[in-house]
C-alpha cells in the first residue's frame, strides 16, 4: 500500500498490512503472502483516515511473488488493482 496517514488492509478477516499514524506518503509491504487466482473471491477491507490535508494517498497495489518477497522493493512489478476486480 502506499498510504499517507492511516491506513489498514485486512483480506478475508486477516489483518496484512496497516500502518496507522500520521505521516506523509509512504510504501509499506505485507509480509504476508496472498495469492489471487482469479476465481476465488477474497474479501478485502480497507479501513483509511486522512490526517492534514498537506497530502491525500491511498493506493492498494499488488505484484507477482518472487524470491525476494518480503522486501518492499521498487522494481516496477507493482500494479494497480484494477476497479472492475471490485465488487460491493
Amino acid at each position: 500500500m502506499i498510504s499517507d496517514d492511516g491506513m489498514k488492509v485486512i483480506i478475508d478477516n486477516i489483518p496484512i498490512l496497516e500502518n496507522d499514524s500520521v505521516h506523509p506518503p509512504i510504501r509499506n509491504c505485507a509480509s504476508t503472502i496472498v495469492t489471487f487466482n482469479g476465481t476465488d473471491p477474497k474479501l478485502i477491507t480497507v479501513l483509511y483516515f486522512q490526517g492534514p490535508r498537506t497530502s491525500v494517498a491511498m493506493q492498494l497495489l499488488v505484484r507477482p511473488q518472487s524470491k525476494n518477497d518480503g522486501n518492499c522493493r521498487s522494481d516496477g512489478s507493482w500494479q494497480e488493482i484494477s476497479a472492475s476486480a471490485f465488487s460491493h
